[in-house]
């Protein structure tokens, strides 16, 4: 039977034609159905219909391009026809025909994220083969978590468009929680396994020990915080004295730090007392001093404004070293 509709080849009038989102016919969730330049490709499509009210053309064309009827149109191309309210698809051929541009850069994007895919499917199996799988499982949960948190921020943006936004609306903003370094180095193996399609045994292995030092944080981390609590507890705070005092306590760190003098060498004490002071090394230590070592010295000292149980000690005198770090 011959076509007598309005967007057959013969009649077809380019002008009319408004063009509305690009896609990809074998895009299953395992494939690219979760590339997000499809994604955001098939938001604008539906927001446009539903804009209009408009649905696609019911007109008889044979095959997957509602011009040409061809078959084999799996990239594809949405337009609008407005003087009858009805959308239709096209291969990236017929759509050329009608003025669409991008179309380059939509087929890019398409082979990118087939051999990420692909990249994706292969790094998962060597993973699972490694006994890695909970890495795998810690990349996609980031990739989720950073997908969230973009949806979140944008959504905040547009309902917060004015500039000038008072304290409560910034506390309103959604928060971004970097990974824990040990995080941020696993998933920067397992990006260069999806990358490269290989990993060494040595990355391998050290992959591994992250996992178990990931598993392991919350504990480590729980048991931090109570010995911090316990010794905040048994600790007094920075005194608010005038003039030097008598400091006596334990190196804690040791560290070289450019100032306006220049290179200093600074410490971290912990006092006898439980609080922690930081300042220069006095000179007359600093060949012997070493983490560990017990010192003593006079100094001026301030208290921190935002921890009472940490302050800064300067100029100070009388030092030495009572206890040296045994060797």
């Amino acid at each position: 039977m011959a076509r007598k509709d309005i967007h057959r080849p013969a009649v077809i009038e380019p002008a009319d034609y408004v063009f509305v989102a690009f896609d990809y016919l074998p895009s299953s969730p395992g494939d690219l159905g979760a590339a997000m330049f499809l994604a955001e490709e098939r938001k604008r499509k539906a927001a446009h219909m539903e804009m209009t009210g408009g649905v696609y053309s019911g007109h008889e064309h044979g095959g997957l391009c509602h011009i040409c009827g061809s078959v084999n149109a799996i990239y594809s191309a949405s337009f609008y026809h407005a003087k009858s309210n009805r959308y239709i698809k096209t291969g990236l051929d017929c759509a050329e025909k009608l003025n669409c541009s991008g179309i380059d850069a939509f087929k890019k994007n398409v082979k990118k994220a087939k051999e990420a895919a692909a990249g994706k499917r292969k790094a998962k199996a060597i993973l699972e083969a490694a006994g890695l799988s909970k890495a795998w499982e810690l990349y996609e949960a980031d990739i989720a978590k950073r997908k969230a948190y973009a949806d979140a921020s944008k959504a905040w943006n547009a309902a917060n468009p004015d500039p000038v936004r008072d304290e409560a609306d910034e506390a309103s903003r959604p928060q971004w929680q970097e990974p824990s370094r040990d995080e941020l180095t696993a998933l920067d193996i397992v990006s260069r396994l999806v990358k490269w399609g290989n990993i060494s045994d040595k990355a391998a292995s050290f992959l591994a020990q992250l996992l178990e030092r990931i598993e392991k944080a919350p504990q480590i981390a729980a048991e931090r915080a109570a010995a911090k609590a316990l010794e905040l507890a048994n600790a007094s705070p920075v005194p608010m004295v005038e003039g030097r005092v008598p400091v006596k306590g334990e190196v804690l760190s040791i560290k070289q730090q450019e100032g306006f003098y220049g290179i200093q060498t600074k410490m971290l004490v912990k006092a006898d007392a439980g609080f922690k002071l930081w300042g220069s090394v006095p000179a007359a230590i600093i060949e012997e001093v070493a983490k560990g070592a017990v010192v003593e010295f006079s100094a001026a000292i301030q208290r921190s404004d935002d921890d009472e149980y940490f302050g800064f000690f300067s100029r100070p005198s009388k030092a030495k070293v009572i206890k040296a770090l045994a060797a």
